[in-house]
């Protein structure tokens, strides 16, 4: 699928456009991206806050999974990866489908690079601690032992 295929299908705005054809020129590198999405509450809590996890990062895209090094140890020990869980690549390296037609990026961390992780609660920046009691306890994992995730493209902002 190329960059217009992806455009038309997922019905992509002019920045987001942009960002993507930003993003497949990326074959390998470190690239430094903002994404924000929504947080997940807890049912008690869904009617009455809202919320966001904004992130900014250096990330890796446009690698193939398999050839990491990191990747090729764990097979070695005898240990596998859990595949696509249900998402198909729409432009391999960098784009999949995921559930309900979603559009994903995806992306691979390394130990060299950081990110910075803010959450904002009925607009006010707040702690993972005072997150605790409304959100999803997923919502309050950082995930510094991925390889790789995917990032929903409609939540990616800006990529330099």
């Amino acid at each position: 699928m190329n960059l217009d295929e992806i455009k038309s299908k997922y019905n992509l705005s002019q920045q987001s456009t942009v960002i993507a054809k930003k993003i497949m020129e990326k074959k390998g590198q470190f690239c430094h991206l903002s994404y924000k999405r929504p947080l997940k509450f807890r049912k008690e809590f869904e009617e009455s806050n809202y919320g966001y996890k904004q992130v900014e990062g250096t990330f890796r895209l446009g690698i193939d999974y398999e050839e990491l090094g990191v990747v090729q140890e764990k097979r070695e020990q005898g240990i596998t990866a859990s595949g696509l869980k249900g998402k198909q690549w729409q432009k391999f390296p960098w784009f999949l489908e995921g559930a309900n037609n979603t559009l994903l990026l995806r992306v691979y961390t390394a130990r060299n690079t950081k990110s910075t992780t803010t959450f904002v609660l009925n607009g006010k920046e707040v702690s993972v601690e005072e997150l605790e009691p409304f959100c999803l306890k997923s919502e309050l994992d950082l995930r510094p032992h991925l390889t790789s995730f995917d990032i929903n493209f409609n939540y990616i902002y800006k990529i330099y």
